[in-house]
């Protein structure tokens, strides 16, 4: 809900800051890295928010000591005080969840959390995933009247285990993360066209995702500096399987066509760092790191592999940074980054500071700017059907580049008693960009041959820019957040529309946020309200016959999606129940029933049906619009045990 994060995804819970895809955000839980943490229908959180007690974003620079990525990171904390004995359960329509903290003797604690859907929970009213419609035209498609509603079948769950060892100045926690998710999505439909000549089609897709995390961390405290030591290991691994059957029935026969796709993907980090941060020396912090990457991809379209990856990566990188002044009034904090990759083989330096100047108590200027690098890629295929997936890949020398980020920031910060207004204007690019798709997009042809379609990496450059303003109010039991964000997020490739400069698939111009909660007694009330312009998207039914993306002209073939709308409603009682803390809740999610559209792909075109004499012949587009998340209504239940 904050200012330059993307909220208009429903489908996915994952951060993506200031025009840039997920794969530039850094999440860590506990100083552990996690590579994507999403479970589909977007309102489950991507971690349990009853075990996640501070979270902390950064949109500009990353710390000096975090390193990777080139857009921002989600930096999470579980608590790590000895505190009593707490049993919280949660239950409500969509998924059930538990948290305790269990204190062992006095230096000693375990606090652990899980959650769980229900089985088949999207087999219901609660939610449709796409409206397809079937597309007739003899140079331009037009609109039928046939309307299929897919109702997926969806689950996964979640679970956190930390232990921490605390004694004295001394610290020593072991932390471990697991998800799992799984997502079924199949129907059989029949149709006519116009000359009433009948089409079935068969469609399934299946596809998984898992996280493993583990950590160790040890600490120490002292009165003039503080140690830290971490060793991780986490991994991320996903398949992604659909097969559509088209079948026409005719007099001479059967016409068939099979559109198949396969993915495998799974990347795997194990890392040390070490870092030293003194309490006197201008806070003077310096220190190591070292990972070990392994990555495996394969991609494979209609029974042909056009991507495959299989290889080790070592990164290594030593950081410092000092700060200068006091944040009351004119303060600087330079940091430096340099990281090694075995391949390309090269040393990157990665300056960046943070500048602010406090005028008095009310009022703040400041000012950032940073060099990232990120060896690790989630490039975007676009697959057969027109959708967009992405897939992380090691960097190497030639097919897939190491990308480059550069940040820059300027803002100010303004209070007026219970009123604040935060204000940054932002400029950030990636040298490095990358879109893996076909050399000539357009419609499937009428009679595909195997492998006729040809994939190539496309390497570029991308940019984003814009402005992020919230005005905040909070007094007593009432607080108001009003956002907006105006931008532009676009790509440049040599090979893409004739090096000019198109839309990015996350560039939405508007972007506005405005949430609100109040306390009344024992009642919580919240409402909150999302809205942005539609995001573009190659519209193959405009292209007839396949073109050379070099040749196609940006203003005929890019279009955009409807704008994005949503208001969400929560109301929630606090009482006792047999002395321990409880709630009751009730949320409406798109309370409006607003349609809002995650993707539109187009699957199939028909060759034209035996015409009667005299006819022109009419070709059969079937496509569709993947819309996300309807009225949802959900009841929960929490019940405390202290």
């Amino acid at each position: 809900m904050l200012p330059g994060v993307s909220a208009i995804n429903d489908s996915k819970s994952s951060i993506r800051i200031r025009g840039a895809n997920e794969e530039a955000t850094l999440l860590m839980l506990d100083n552990m890295p996690i590579f994507k943490a999403d479970h589909f229908y977007g309102i489950f959180g991507a971690f349990n928010s009853w075990y996640v007690k501070n979270i902390t974003l950064y949109k500009n620079n990353l710390p000096a000591e975090y390193g990777g990525r080139t857009s921002g990171m989600v930096k999470l904390e579980s608590d790590n005080k000895m505190n009593k004995f707490n049993l919280n359960f949660d239950l409500n329509l969509l998924n059930s969840g538990i948290m305790a903290e269990i204190p062992i003797g006095k230096y000693l604690h375990i606090k652990f959390s899980g959650r769980k859907t229900y089985t088949n929970l999207l087999n219901s009213d609660l939610y449709d995933l796409s409206q397809r419609e079937n597309l007739e035209s003899d140079n331009k498609p037009a609109n039928a009247k046939n309307l299929v509603i897919s109702k997926p079948e969806f689950d996964f769950y979640d679970a956190n285990v930390r232990v921490v060892f605390k004694k004295g100045n001394h610290q020593l926690d072991a932390n471990m993360f697991k998800s799992e998710d799984e997502f079924i999505d199949q129907y059989n439909i029949s149709f006519k066209t116009k000359l009433l000549t009948v089409n079935e089609e068969l469609f399934k897709q299946v596809s998984d995702w898992n996280n493993k995390v583990y950590g160790l961390n040890y600490i120490y405290t002292g009165t003039k500096y503080d140690l830290m030591t971490t060793l991780y290991r986490t991994s991320f691994g996903s398949n992604y399987d659909i097969s559509s059957n088209l079948i026409r029935r005719e007099n001479s026969g059967f016409v068939k066509d099979t559109v198949t796709l396969y993915n495998n993907n799974t990347i795997t980090d194990k890392g040390l760092k070490f870092s030293y941060r003194s309490k006197s020396l201008h806070h003077l912090m310096f220190g190591v790191e070292h990972i070990i990457h392994d990555n495996q991809l394969y991609i494979e379209n209609d029974r042909n592999p056009i991507f495959e990856i299989n290889k080790i990566g070592k990164e290594t990188s030593i950081f410092s940074q000092i700060s200068f002044g006091s944040k009351s009034g004119l303060y600087f904090e330079p940091a430096l980054r340099s990281t090694y990759l075995n391949e390309p083989g090269k040393v990157y330096f990665l300056p960046q500071f943070y500048l602010s100047y406090t005028i008095c108590d009310d009022f703040t200027l400041k000012s950032s700017a940073g060099k990232q690098v990120q060896f690790i890629r989630l490039f975007e295929h676009e697959n057969a059907l027109g959708q967009k997936q992405q897939f992380f890949a090691l960097s190497n020398n030639s097919s897939i580049p190491v990308g480059k980020g550069t940040n820059y920031m300027a803002g100010f910060w303004k209070s007026f008693g219970s009123l604040t207004l935060d204000v940054e204007g932002y400029f950030r690019q990636l040298d490095g960009a990358i879109i893996h798709a076909t050399q000539s997009p357009g419609l499937r042809p009428t009679q595909p041959m195997p492998g006729n379609t040809s994939f190539r990496l496309f390497q570029g450059y991308s940019q984003s820019y814009g402005t992020d303003i919230s005005l905040a109010y909070e007094k007593s039991a009432f607080f108001s957040m009003f956002t907006y964000t105006i931008s532009k997020a676009e790509n440049r490739f040599k090979q893409i529309f004739k090096n000019q400069y198109f839309p990015s698939s996350e560039d939405s111009r508007h972007q506005i946020k405005w949430i609100n909660a109040i306390t009344l007694g024992k009642f919580d009330l919240s409402a909150s309200y999302i809205a942005a312009s539609g995001r573009p998207y190659l519209d193959l039914s405009s292209i007839n016959n396949p073109v050379d993306r070099n040749n196609l002209i940006v203003n005929d073939c890019i279009k955009n999606l409807p704008a994005y709308h949503r208001l969400d409603v929560g109301a929630y009682y606090r009482f006792k129940l047999a002395g321990a803390d409880s709630r009751i809740g009730l949320a409406i999610f798109n309370i409006t029933n607003r349609t809002n559209v995650k993707y539109r792909q187009f699957v199939f075109q028909l060759p034209p049906a035996q015409n009667s004499p005299g006819q022109n012949p009419i070709n059969t587009i079937l496509g569709s619009d993947v819309s996300q998340l309807d009225r949802t209504i959900n009841v929960s239940f929490n019940l405390s045990i202290k």
